[in-house]
């Protein structure tokens, strides 16, 4: 008898382990994943925050470094985190997506420091509002910074 039930309890393993299996390669046959963006330039360009939008969009809150001369991405990583020189500094940074991630616009806002945006709402009036750190502005070494944007990305 004690055979019997762990002939019937691998059998169990086997068939649980088979779904498994079927249900993980359904997904990378492209049945899990709608569509697939990268944004950015050619350095390290960092998202934290996405939310859906009202009209099926998407929003993203993160971070870039925009070279202050040029105003190009010149991102440079070095062992998982980022090198900052006199003339690159990290810049909030917002990408508003449509349906499919299609880059509907982008805006950055900066100062002489950094600046990071960590977290983003949209509001009752279809507008954004997002928040994270700054050393650009304030009076500590880092305080709060909120920005509030209409649904075109406009303060």
């Amino acid at each position: 008898m004690r055979k019997s039930v762990i002939v019937k309890l691998l059998l169990f393993l086997i068939l649980i382990s088979f779904l498994a299996v079927s249900y993980a390669s359904g997904e990378n046959k492209g049945n899990g994943i709608t569509w697939d963006k990268t944004f950015g330039g050619s350095g390290e360009d960092m998202g934290f925050s996405i939310i859906q939008t009202e009209n099926g969009g998407y929003a993203v809150s993160g971070y870039t470094i925009l070279d202050r001369e040029k105003r190009k991405d010149t991102w440079r990583a070095k062992l998982g985190y980022i090198e900052l020189t006199e003339e690159k500094r990290q810049d909030f940074w917002i990408i508003k997506l449509g349906e499919n991630g299609n880059k509907e616009w982008e805006k950055t806002f900066d100062g002489d420091e950094n600046d990071v945006a960590y977290s983003i709402i949209q509001t009752n009036d279809g507008g954004y509002a997002f928040a994270g750190w700054t050393k650009s502005k304030g009076t500590g070494n880092s305080d709060v910074w909120v920005i509030k944007l209409d649904e075109n990305g406009n303060l």
